[in-house]
This record gives structure tokens, sequence and C-alpha cells, in this order.
């Protein structure tokens, strides 16, 4: 069954794990953990899309609970909490 996605439970921990399945997948997953800029190419049904969709949204995911953390440390910080 397909998870349904609205802006309240795009967590990371939602997130299904991204298992690469060619070595390809696996050395631009690499490439990217090493701060590379890719350019994914290959024929249709490879996995492209899926494969950038889920590294941007995982980067942003993260992003997100860094600047929600940062945010409550300065609050906790000015003993505003």
């Amino acid at each position: 069954m397909t998870k349904s996605y609205t802006p309240n439970n795009i967590k990371l921990e939602n997130l299904e794990p991204f298992e690469a399945i060619t070595g390809n997948q696996q050395k631009a997953m690499e490439y990217w953990d090493k701060e590379y800029n890719l350019i994914l190419s290959g024929s249709a049904g490879t996995g492209k899309t899926f494969l950038a969709m889920n590294l941007a949204l995982e980067e942003v995911l993260i992003v997100r609970l860094y600047m929600i953390n940062l945010l409550l440390y300065d609050l906790l910080s000015q003993h505003v909490i």
C-alpha cells in the first residue's frame, strides 16, 4: 500500500530507506554524500528521477531538522522556554 504524504507528515523518519539497485545508483549516492553536484543520465526507467527526488527530499528534511534544533537551542539558551 502506498503511503499518502501531507505537509504535516513529511518527516525524515517517515521516509522509506532507499537501497541502490545498481552500481551507478550507489556511485551517485556516494558522490552526493561527498557533496558533488550530480548530473544523472540514462534510459527511461533507470531510477534517475526517483534517486534525485529521494536525495533532495532527505537533504531538505535534514536541514529542516537542523534548523528546528538550532531554534530550540537558541530559545533554551535565552531561557524563553
